[in-house]
């Protein structure tokens, strides 16, 4: 009899190794997308790479300057790659004009943003104005100044816009760096 027990005793546990249990399955992780202000910073300052390889192709012929000679002249042709060797100083030179270009973009983009908050700003201000010149509560004259001002700031942000344009950033990019940044 003490084996018969000891059998029931032991039964559940091999069906507990016999049985595979569910592993939970890993979720594949998503990339994390920069903003849309990162990636135009990027783009109008990008990070140098690491070191600088150029190559360049070359075809190099020799004449005879007097023309009567028979002897012919060699023809050099071939491929060459240069690659500087950087000291810290240069590197350190190189570092300090990236962190230069990029603060400069930083400027550029943070005054497309201030200057596309003011005008959104002003062009609702001026439209509860001209509600009010309908209903006489205020003067045209007293409007047309800021309206002016707003025709101003609107040719400005337009030229950052070309700018922005030339270095291949979209309107849509520039849209989301800036409904971002509210």
């Amino acid at each position: 009899m003490p084996r018969f027990r000891l059998f029931f005793l032991l039964f559940p546990l091999t069906f507990s190794f016999a049985i595979p249990k569910e592993q939970p399955k890993e979720q594949p992780k998503e990339e994390k997308k920069p903003s849309a202000c990162i990636s135009i910073l990027n783009r109008l300052a990008p990070k140098p790479p690491p070191f600088y390889l150029s190559v360049n192709a070359y075809a190099q012929t020799q004449k005879d300057i007097v023309g009567t000679s028979t002897y012919t002249a060699p023809v050099h042709v071939g491929l060459r790659a240069d690659i500087p060797i950087l000291d810290t100083r240069e590197l350190y030179e190189r570092q300090l004009r990236h962190l230069s270009n990029l603060q400069n973009a930083q400027n550029l983009l943070s005054q497309y943003l201030s200057l596309r908050a003011e005008t959104e700003e002003l062009s609702n201000f001026l439209e509860w104005m001209n509600i009010r010149v309908e209903y006489g509560i205020e003067y045209k004259k007293d409007v047309w100044q800021q309206e002016i001002a707003l025709k101003q700031k609107i040719a400005t942000l337009k030229s950052l816009e070309s700018f922005f344009h030339a270095y291949g950033i979209t309107k849509k990019e520039l849209d989301e760096c800036f409904y971002s940044s509210k």
